[in-house]
């Protein structure tokens, strides 16, 4: 496949963040009717700012009827989803949602990181002065109870995570420190993993949790014995770079990875019970103990991808009992930017996403890439909207959820162009293409800092302290 020289440009679609609270009032007859505005762009085409008129119809959906005007189309997907085109940016009709929950939660204060519960009972969203809020998710039409608030950290919380049983709470954050901790009272930290050097930015829980990943701006990727509070292992990333952020799965048993190995290890057997544990993974570049905890084995280790601010990215295999790192794609050369023709720095990878067959990255500039596992050399394909940097990827059945510093999340279709030669590529790459799925309205422009994937959701929040679900 035929890959273009530069990131592919995606239109982007924005809408007035208070037409809930407009249409609300045309429904109520609070207002006969009301303009929104609605804004399209494309990187290389002058920017279309249109108008939306907010009539009172019956026979509408929502008894609110839309009507386009000045470069925009406009009309009802269903009752609850916009569709807008813009002809001349050949802009097709392109699903627009609000969120069909808003939690103003610490509004005016910015959420670093935040964790839906797996059993959604409860959220944890995290702020810069170390404290971590839990919020009860009762169900509809139930008395929502109160938040309680407690400060395991000593600046600012980096990520949160919950354990699989969703009753203790994996924390990590700038004081070099990752804390256990139940979420029932008297919430107060179990256990402390200390060994990091600086900021730990990302976390992985494997399995039920009896073992922990993390990641670090001192450059380190650290695997953490749960039950008896040790670092078991140790691996540095290439020239040091910070790791900013990680994502971990258990590859499936299709996937050979032996092309990325100097020298390809012979194939591991299954474990076999009568024959005791399996040997638990060998020490990594830096000091640690010598393997992993005796109930960990090499088919639950995972294989992780960290973003590093150099603008590379690494892969890990911790299930190699040696050459745990697989991989670490060259440093991105500088390219010419959104705005200007001269070339730019390539920026820090901020944040990534891993499924069984595909690897998609965001950098600080605006663009998101996507490589096929098996064929890691070179991007599938790279888009880019603008230049706000891609704080937040999470894959969904639908597609790729996008977080962005602009304050404008949007969901991507991750197929990709099919054509000669192109068999080798996972299935989720094929396609007709990397294109704008849907565009998820409700924000004023505040970043979107943290993405996470729950009971069929997407809940994005960031700098305006509102925790938003889609």
């Amino acid at each position: 496949m035929s890959r273009p020289p530069h990131p592919l440009p995606l239109p982007q679609i924005t809408v007035q963040p208070t037409l809930p609270a407009v249409l609300a009032d045309v429904a109520s007859s609070l207002v006969p009717a009301e303009d929104v505005w609605i804004s399209c762009y494309l990187h290389g085409a002058r920017s279309v700012h249109g108008k939306a008129r907010v009539e009172r119809d019956r026979d509408a959906p929502g008894g609110v009827r839309l009507s386009g005007r000045d470069g925009v189309e406009v009309e009802w997907a269903n009752s609850a989803t916009l569709l807008v085109a813009c002809p001349v940016l050949h802009i097709p009709p392109t699903p627009v949602r609000f969120p069909r929950q808003s939690l103003p939660l610490t509004p005016g204060r910015q959420i670093t990181s935040l964790a839906p519960s797996p059993d959604l009972a409860r959220l944890a969203t995290a702020n810069a002065d170390g404290e971590i809020t839990l919020t009860p998710l009762p169900a509809p039409g139930a008395a929502q109870p109160p938040s309680q608030t407690f400060r395991p950290h000593l600046s600012t919380v980096l990520s949160v995570r919950f354990f699989p049983s969703s009753a203790v709470l994996l924390s990590a954050g700038s004081d070099t420190q990752l804390q256990i901790s139940p979420v029932a009272p008297p919430l107060l930290p179990a256990r402390t993993l200390r060994g990091h050097k600086r900021g730990v930015t990302d976390t992985h829980i494997i399995g039920r949790g009896r073992q922990v990943v993390s990641c670090a701006k001192d450059g380190t990727v650290r695997l953490w014995d749960v039950g008896a509070g040790t670092c078991a292992s140790t691996l540095g990333t290439h020239g040091w770079s910070a790791a900013l952020a990680m994502a971990g799965m258990q590859p499936p048993r299709e996937l050979d990875l032996s092309y990325l190995r100097e020298d390809p290890p012979a194939p591991v057997p299954d474990p076999d019970p009568t024959d005791g544990p399996a040997p638990g993974p060998g020490p990594g570049p830096t000091n640690g103990t010598n393997g992993a905890p005796p109930e960990a084995t090499s088919e639950e280790l995972p294989l992780l991808a960290v973003a590093l601010s150099s603008g590379s990215f690494t892969l890990l295999d911790l299930r190699a009992p040696s050459q745990r790192t697989l991989y670490t794609s060259p440093r991105p050369s500088s390219s010419p930017s959104l705005s200007s023709p001269s070339p730019t720095s390539p920026g820090a990878l901020q944040s990534l996403a891993l499924s069984p067959l595909a690897l998609y990255t965001g950098s600080t500039n605006g663009v998101i890439a996507a490589y096929d596992l098996r064929m890691l050399t070179r991007a599938v394909w790279e888009v880019r909207r603008n230049g706000s940097s891609v704080e937040g990827l999470v894959l969904t059945e639908r597609g790729l959820a996008v977080g962005t510093e602009d304050g404008l999340p949007w969901l991507l279709s991750t197929s990709s162009t099919s054509g000669s030669g192109t068999a080798a590529l996972a299935p989720a790459l094929e396609g007709p293409g990397p294109a704008v799925r849907e565009e998820w309205a409700g924000w004023e422009c505040d970043a979107v800092r943290c993405v996470r994937a729950e009971g069929g959701s997407v809940w994005m929040a960031g700098d305006d302290g509102v925790v938003r679900r889609y």
